[in-house]
């Protein structure tokens, strides 16, 4: 499962910016604290090719999951994909390629313990490589630069906010899971940059 992060100033586009809440599996935007706060999250991404995301292939994982481009429903939230062995990347944020965190969740296991997607994510180490897939064939191959873990209620403005490097970063959950809140108290981002241009 993929279940409630916190995710503050998510994207920035000069001064402007928002908080989100990761909440059960969704991204919806809340209240700022900023005079100049904006739940407008597309404004912030500019994008630099038109190409999309289709699969995302990790071979120290033996992963290759296709990829669904998923937004905000009519309530402010970003669903989860139902399968659980396909990935979810935040279309209103940002591509992956371009400059900023472009940000993709997968399940970390599902509604019976099973492994999901991301089961072994906690595998990776800096180098390994993170390929994209995108619908025109041509692929842009991310490298790890490191791990983290945070409070499933925690504010993070690294993980989705603006870069001056394209970066991908994947999330799953992490910690143990609470029968109470049907939660797991953490989550691990796994951050990884751009290698190389498209080819």
């Amino acid at each position: 499962m993929l279940l409630g992060f916190i995710v503050a100033g998510a994207l920035m586009l000069e001064i402007t910016y928002a908080l989100y809440v990761f909440s059960n599996g969704r991204v919806l935007p809340v209240e700022s604290t900023s005079a100049t706060s904006t739940p407008q999250i597309e404004q912030a991404r500019i994008p630099t090719h038109d190409s999309m995301p289709q699969r995302l292939i990790i071979k120290a994982l033996g992963i290759d999951a296709p990829i669904e481009h998923l937004g905000q429903n009519a309530v402010g939230e970003m669903d989860t994909p139902d399968d659980w062995g396909t990935l979810a990347w935040y279309k209103p944020g940002y591509k992956p390629g371009d400059k900023g965190n472009a940000v993709i969740a997968g399940h970390y296991d599902n509604n019976f313990g099973l492994p999901a997607v991301f089961f072994r994510l906690k595998k990776l180490k800096a180098g390994d490589e993170i390929v994209v897939i995108e619908d025109d064939g041509s692929q842009l191959t991310f490298s790890v630069t490191h791990t983290a873990t945070y409070d499933s209620s925690a504010g993070n403005y690294e993980v989705f906010g603006t870069s001056s490097v394209p970066r991908l970063n994947l999330i799953t959950c992490n910690g143990w899971w609470s029968e109470t809140a049907h939660n797991y108290s953490k989550r691990l981002v796994v951050f990884s940059e751009l290698m190389e241009e498209k080819i």
